[in-house]
């Protein structure tokens, strides 16, 4: 947490000075997080001791620290490299840590806590005690994470908006009223529920000028809408932009694809190889034990991700929610004395089980059971 603090303060020095070189190394170091130490809900900090960043692609999914302080720290981050740069793939991570590892953090009550955010919990789970439990908590020894995370929360609106001289920029999505320089723009939407974000002109400067929304990195497939108009412009640096001369009442409507993806980690991450995640829009998914069949135990689940996945609005579950149900199989386990087996001994016997899904960062609030983001997937020749 500390580290990303003072690269976000050189950040701020970079901004004021003009600094190339410091830039440059601000960029490396930003990569080099994003990169190769960020878990996929944009958690940082793979190590307990020390709360301290691993060594590249070291992302436990059970043992990950990921403190909510680090993901704060992290926002803070990458908020000024956005305004250094204008780059959205600095916005691309504050929105991915805001929906998943941050807000993981903040039990729905408003009262309870998590200082840790791993991406694994077993239901018999070896923990240490205090701070460093992966138990919701009303408050704890070192209690920085809910007075920053209150903090965070209160100044959202100061992540959602930028302007320079070509315009002004939307960066986050959600339903609102934004003014950057002299533009004022309504919000309206369902977001991260639903793709499609309205938003409406209400105060422009005079003359020609530009009107930017962030593409999401996720995001393969868009259509947006120019007061009714198709909007026919391609977004290869992140920014669906449009240029015109716009006046109170002026419309940008953007319609973003929103499928269910698996998502696999990267080839160098020992700890979750031959495993998928779920994912929808900004929104990363995990399965807690509380929503399986009575006798289904995580640890046995294999997912298929060849299989139809359905997305489920749950307008009373979780302070409503969309859930994903999703196909997999159960691996039963063996009575054996050993823990190994051989390419000739026979295969556990498995069965075809219905799993339902909700958003991780929402994990945790009723009652510390077992959950997983991470699961082997049933790939051809497992039957």
């Amino acid at each position: 947490m500390r580290q990303l603090y003072l690269l976000a303060g050189a950040a701020d020095l970079a901004i004021e000075t003009g600094d190339s070189a410091l830039t440059a190394k601000l960029q490396d170091l930003w990569q080099d997080m994003a990169g190769t130490k960020t878990s996929l809900t944009g958690g940082v900090g793979a190590r307990y001791d020390w709360e301290a960043f691993g060594d590249p692609y070291e992302l436990p999914a059970d043992r990950s620290y990921n403190e909510t302080c680090a993901a704060i720290a992290s926002v803070h981050f990458s908020w000024r490299m956005a305004l250094l740069t204008g780059q959205t793939r600095y916005s691309d991570l504050i929105e991915r840590t805001l929906y998943n590892g941050f807000l993981s953090g903040v039990g729905l009550d408003g009262r309870h806590w998590l200082y840790v955010n791993p991406l694994h919990r077993r239901a018999r789970a070896h923990e240490r005690l205090g701070d460093q439990t992966a138990t919701r908590t009303e408050w704890f020894r070192c209690a920085c994470c809910p007075p920053n995370a209150m903090r965070l929360l209160a100044s959202l609106p100061h992540y959602f908006a930028t302007h320079n001289a070509q315009g002004f920029q939307l960066h986050q999505y959600a339903t609102g009223i934004y003014t950057s320089g002299d533009f004022t723009v309504r919000v309206a939407t369902r977001y991260p529920w639903e793709g499609q974000i309205t938003t409406t002109i209400d105060q422009a400067p005079p003359g020609v000028t530009s009107f930017s929304l962030r593409i999401p990195a996720w995001c393969d497939r868009f259509q947006a809408r120019f007061n009714g108009t198709p909007v026919d412009a391609p977004a290869p640096d992140g920014w669906l932009t449009v240029t015109s001369a716009f006046t109170p009442g002026d419309t940008l409507v953007l319609d973003l694809d929103m499928p269910v993806r698996f998502t696999w980690p990267h080839h160098r991450v020992d700890a979750l190889r031959g495993m998928r995640a779920l994912e929808r829009g900004p929104l990363v998914y995990c399965l807690e034990a509380v929503d399986q069949p009575e006798d289904v135990d995580l640890e046995e689940i294999v997912i298929d991700p060849t299989a139809a996945a359905t997305v489920t609005g749950a307008p009373h579950l979780l302070g409503g929610v969309n859930t994903v149900t999703l196909h997999g199989r159960r691996q039963r386990t063996d009575d054996a004395w050993w823990s190994y087996r051989t390419e000739s001994q026979a295969e556990l016997p498995q069965d075809e089980v219905q799993l339902t899904a909700v958003p991780y960062g929402v994990w945790g609030n009723r009652g510390s059971g077992a959950m997983r983001v991470w699961f082997p997937e049933r790939t051809e020749g497992t039957d």
